[in-house]
């Protein structure tokens, strides 16, 4: 009865706002044109969110997303004639039935999933987050018809129980579930031996997530991923490991102003300022699909399949580097090259093989080539309007090319080895791979481009 309740309620607040629809389109073609436009927004505000939220770095951030494109995703099915939903794929999801087509309202189902959501994980912000929520669905309601209030109140009441599923299943993940709010483990107890990553000397921060290789994953099974050893530590000069350490230390003695540019232009790494690692690349598909104006499900396909991608990845990635605990190429160079050597940032409190940044990257471009192209072109406005640092905008010619470049901004920043990189990209190649080909239409034949 509560939830009937704040549903009208919701009805009436909005009431009061007028309403207009564009006569010179089609309802099929205006219905999708509003969800495209709900599904932007929503990001964005997610992208926002995500800068200034306490605990979200890329792993917690990462899986924030797969969430988010998981219910966008779930509560559109009704919508799309050919789509499915992916419940039978994931072990434990159960879903409410699926509105008949004919009562369904994309935009407003969208937005009743998100703002559902968005306060579930973004709940130590909670009355402005809800509010901001409230303001941006208001903003979508006015383009709808209030005529046939029947189907509104179809459309609310199915996005907000898909998404309580969905938040639901999420609390049942032990690792991910709520680890904003614990980043940092105390109690973790690292490996000792000549090589092994060590808590900074500059900037001495708790290791961060180091049982996050045990999370929930979607597409991907840690068991058969085949995951590569990093090379055999050394501290012999002219040893392959030492080569390593050095190239990061001559690209820095001194760095030119482009490396400089570059390292600074893929970091994400500055709370309050920007998004982190994983989300820049929801940044980077909300701008590719903008651009190509794509149709309303392949927005939504984009989304779904970019998220659970750098979930994976995340995973992964951080699974392998506590496994391998490898030392970062700061401290190793201090003792062995230049003692008072500091990188351009401070380097992460977590393993330095593979990197992160180089999995998040090859990850979601694998999945943007595979719906989007390969070659397509894009000018990068992730942090333009930012001042404290080299955000200007950088143009690409295509998604591979956005990935080698951010992979390797971390030799240049200071904080990685080559090997990690080259790693970062092979396994988030694979994972990329199993997310872009995850079955997710009833066809193989249906083209949603």
């Amino acid at each position: 009865m509560q939830k009937k309740h704040s549903i009208y309620h919701f009805l009436i607040v909005l009431s009061v706002l007028g309403f207009h629809c564009n006569p010179d389109l089609s309802p099929e073609k205006l219905e999708y044109q509003q969800a495209f436009r709900a599904l932007q927004d929503w990001n964005l505000l997610l992208l926002d969110l995500n800068k200034n939220a306490e605990g979200y770095r890329p792993p917690v951030s990462a899986r924030m997303f797969a969430y988010a494109g998981l219910a966008a995703w779930e509560s559109s099915v009704p919508a799309l004639p050919h789509a499915q939903s992916l419940a039978p794929q994931l072990k434990g999801l159960v879903l409410p039935s699926p509105i008949d087509a004919s009562v369904c309202i994309p935009s407003l189902c969208l937005d009743a999933a998100y703002r559902t959501l968005i306060p579930y994980f973004y709940a130590h912000g909670s009355a402005s987050v809800k509010e901001k929520c409230l303001q941006l669905s208001a903003k979508h309601y006015k383009t709808i018809d209030p005529i046939d209030s029947a189907k509104i109140q179809a459309s609310i009441r199915f996005g907000t129980a898909v998404a309580e599923a969905i938040c639901h299943w999420s609390a049942t993940d032990s690792v991910g579930h709520q680890a904003h709010l614990l980043n940092y483990d105390r109690d973790y107890r690292l490996p000792e031996g000549n090589g092994l990553w060590r808590v900074s000397e500059t900037d001495p921060m708790l290791p961060l997530l180091p049982h996050w290789g045990g999370a929930r994953t979607f597409c991907t099974v840690l068991s058969d991923m085949n995951f590569q050893a990093p090379i055999e530590f050394s501290d012999e000069r002219g040893s392959p490991f030492f080569a390593q350490a050095m190239e990061v230390y001559s690209v820095a003695s001194p760095i030119t102003d482009e490396k400089r540019w570059i390292a600074e232009f893929w970091s994400d790494d500055f709370p309050g300022l920007s998004f982190c690692a994983a989300s820049r690349w929801i940044s980077i598909a909300r701008q590719a699909v903008e651009q190509q104006r794509t149709s309303f499900p392949l927005a939504l396909e984009t989304y779904l399949k970019v998220g659970l991608a750098l979930n994976d990845a995340a995973v992964n990635c951080w699974f392998v580097k506590y496994h391998f605990s490898v030392e970062r190429p700061d401290s190793y160079i201090r003792r062995h090259i230049q003692k008072d050597w500091l990188p351009l940032h401070d380097a992460p409190p977590f393993p330095s093989y593979p990197s992160g940044h180089a999995s998040f990257g090859a990850a979601a471009k694998v999945v943007l080539e595979t719906l989007l192209g390969k070659n397509l072109g894009l000018t990068d406005r992730s942090h333009e309007s930012r001042k404290e640092f080299s955000g200007a905008p950088r143009r690409f010619d295509s998604f591979n090319d956005m990935a080698i470049e951010n992979a390797l901004s971390r030799i240049y920043m200071g904080v990685h080895y080559r090997m990690d990189c080259e790693e970062g990209l092979r396994l988030g190649t694979v994972v990329g791979e199993k997310a872009a080909t995850l079955s997710v239409w009833k066809s193989a034949l249906v083209t949603v481009k």
